[in-house]
């Protein structure tokens, strides 16, 4: 019985030893190891109306494994740090929150602090200007500079929206002459005279609108001319009379209008008063046709036109030889 015993252990014996020594060779190629990664950090409840800013997308973290392990787990980007954000009630200086990592099956992490900072979450309809200002080319003057859109929706931390500004460049090449629209014009946010970007934060900082389009109008300045009233009538008197002398009054009166287009109006042609057939003066009040953009007194708005028709006088005849 004792040798039966005897036997039995070291039956025992050698099957430890021989897991022992499997465990011992197995371990040797893969072991037990510790190595630094970094964590994708995973912001999770976020507060409302609290907007996060110079927050880290990774945290360092120690991991421990099997060596295996933890080279699958740092290739395929496989530890996750999660942050609970639910805590944070109020803006303040820095924070610090503790990240919980999360790690493939048989992989252990220490947890590790993460610092960022919270700000107030905000929006302004920020107006677009023009800068600088559009230059105009000589004699040429600004009737409306219109930008569409005409305000741009920001939504950003309160420090980044105070005193914000937004504003398109006007193009310098050449000055303006006439109406002109420019689109494509990059918007441009500024603060103090500096110009900014949008920060980079948790919720995502935006604005509704990345370029504009200018829409320019200019006028030459008015100017003032005295022109000519012509009368020019159509058909033809009665067999026998004629047309003598037109008469219009006011012969001449005042207009103003842009310089270009008043420069070259040496005269306006009334419409023509008609005369078929007539035996005597036709005599007719018409409108005074002003070009587009000239304007003249009201009172001279119409002109009155007589005609003068007489019969043709009598042909004498020739004294016989």
């Amino acid at each position: 019985m004792a040798w039966l015993t005897s036997n039995w252990q070291l039956k025992v014996l050698a099957l430890l030893l021989s897991l022992g020594l499997f465990t011992g060779i197995a371990f040797s190629q893969n072991p037990f190891t510790v190595s630094p990664v970094d964590a994708k950090v995973e912001w999770n409840n976020p507060p409302a109306d609290l907007i996060l800013t110079s927050y880290p997308q990774k945290v360092r973290v120690t991991i421990f494994g099997l060596t295996d392990q933890v080279n699958a787990a740092k290739v395929n980007n496989g530890v996750v740090a999660s942050v609970d954000l639910s805590g944070i009630k109020k803006p303040g200086q820095q924070i610090q929150v503790f990240a919980v990592p999360k790690t493939p099956q048989g992989i252990t992490a220490n947890e590790n602090r993460v610092p960022f900072y919270v700000d107030v979450e905000l929006k302004k309809d920020a107006e677009v200007q023009v800068k600088p200002r559009v230059r105009y080319a000589p004699g040429w003057q600004p009737v409306k500079e219109t930008v569409t859109p005409g305000i741009v929706h920001v939504v950003s931390t309160e420090s980044f929206i105070k005193d914000l500004q937004a504003y398109v460049t006007a193009p310098s090449a050449s000055p303006v002459q006439g109406n002109s629209i420019i689109p494509n014009l990059d918007i441009t946010f500024e603060k103090a005279g500096k110009p900014v970007t949008l920060p980079v934060t948790l919720p995502r900082s935006t604005a509704d609108a990345a370029i504009a389009t200018l829409d320019i109008q200019a006028q030459q300045p008015n100017q003032s001319r005295k022109t000519t009233l012509v009368e020019t009538p159509t058909g033809n008197p009665a067999a026998g009379y004629r047309i003598t002398a037109v008469i219009i009054n006011p012969l001449f009166i005042d207009v103003s209008g842009p310089a270009g287009t008043i420069a070259g109006l040496d005269s306006i042609t009334l419409p023509p008063v008609g005369v078929d057939g007539a035996t005597g003066d036709v005599t007719q009040r018409v409108q005074v046709p002003l070009p587009a953009g000239v304007s003249t007194d009201p009172k001279n708005n119409t002109a009155l036109v007589t005609v003068r028709i007489q019969k043709n006088p009598a042909v004498q005849p020739s004294p016989s030889p």
